[in-house]
């Protein structure tokens, strides 16, 4: 959905909370990201100019693989789950809450607080100004099981993860016809929209929850492990992503080191 569409929704928007997807992630804008850190969870709000509308918006986003355990808590404090599309999903039968501004501008006046003072003090609000957002640090974000990924150890996992996609379309680019526009499509487009949205969390575009690398890591793991006993890519192969795997599974907050050992226990025999 663009930019605009969302802020015209949230212009007229009076009690629900629009979820809008954006790959690996959805989102809430405006008055519907008010809503869902009253309602739901207090995630970090981020802000961005929009020069197509000449505003401030704010935003939150968290990774999809946390959309049912949201649904299951919307219906049982007796919201309604509406799913337009694959793209958009209304909650509707919030409790009406008439102070959206005076929050907004709360996130605002925090937001513009955390810049240092050195970027303060230089072409922030230049002709070719910058969101505040993209000048603040990444920061933990702590709540459940919830936890992020920040600062040093994003910037290692999201090396990893660009190492392993470009392995990844290497070695799937010499895979038979059977099963290149199947299975090795998913698992090139899987390892590339988590580079993608890791490269958006370097940038301070997102949150980038440790959540999602445990889901990527589980389901795309599945995936090589077919390739190989499928005999489109070779053992050596398979060990290599299997070994960049378990590097990425490390920022997930589990060892891996038990499965990755009977993966290798299991190719050798």
């Amino acid at each position: 959905m663009k930019i605009d569409e969302i802020y015209a929704i949230e212009n007229g928007n009076e009690n629900c909370i629009h979820l809008v997807r954006d790959r690996l992630f959805w989102q809430a804008w405006e008055k519907s990201a008010y809503y869902f850190v009253k309602m739901f969870r207090p995630y970090q709000v981020h802000n961005k100019f929009v020069q197509k509308i000449g505003a401030e918006m704010v935003w939150l986003g968290f990774p999809k693989c946390r959309l049912p355990d949201f649904e299951i808590e919307a219906k049982d404090n007796g919201l309604n789950w509406n799913v337009l599309d694959e793209n958009h999903i209304v909650i509707s039968g919030c409790t009406n809450l008439d102070k959206f501004e005076q929050w907004k501008q709360g996130v605002l006046s925090n937001a513009i607080k955390k810049i240092p003072q050195n970027v303060l003090q230089g072409n922030l609000f230049d002709s070719g100004r910058k969101t505040v957002a993209e000048e603040l640090d990444i920061c933990h974000e702590k709540g459940g099981k919830r936890e992020s990924v920040c600062g040093d150890d994003l910037l290692r996992l999201y090396r990893i993860a660009y190492d392993l996609c470009l392995y990844v379309f290497r070695t799937t680019a010499k895979v038979s016809k059977n099963f290149k526009f199947g299975l090795a499509d998913k698992v090139r487009e899987e390892t590339l929209t988590l580079t993608e949205n890791l490269h958006l969390g370097v940038g301070g575009s997102v949150v980038f929850e440790k959540e999602v690398v445990k889901d990527f890591v589980c389901k795309t793991r599945v995936k090589f492990r077919l390739l190989c006993d499928l005999q489109q890519i070779s053992t050596k192969q398979w060990i290599f992503i299997n070994k960049q795997l378990e590097e990425l599974q490390n920022f997930s907050g589990q060892s891996p080191a038990i499965q990755g050992s009977q993966e290798r226990a299991y190719l050798v025999q």
